[in-house]
């Protein structure tokens, strides 16, 4: 199996649990702008990085399933932390 095969076999897999995450969470609005930025920026700099250039190299599917992998972790991620934070903030002080 190529290493390019292999980047784009667990990527979509990463982007399949990071897609349920994000679903089963149902994150507010604001969270999916926030999480394309970040997600751009982080991508840009794991295709930078030397090990993940040369197993992606010229191949624009495997790097666009890279950047769709950090989008779907990314989106995942801001998904349960502000699921965690609103069932923080509705638990609240103890009522009588």
């Amino acid at each position: 199996m190529d290493i390019t095969t292999l980047v784009i076999i667990l990527s979509t897999l990463v982007i399949l649990a990071g897609a349920v995450l994000s679903v089963g969470n149902e994150p507010p609005l604001w969270t999916w702008p926030v999480a394309g930025l970040v997600a751009l920026l982080l991508s840009g700099m794991l295709l930078d990085l030397p090990l993940l250039a040369s197993a992606v190299g010229d191949n624009v599917i495997a790097a666009w399933c890279v950047r769709l992998a950090t989008i779907s972790t990314t989106s995942a991620v801001l998904s349960l932390l502000t699921n965690h934070c609103s069932e923080a903030n509705q638990s609240g002080p103890a009522s009588e």
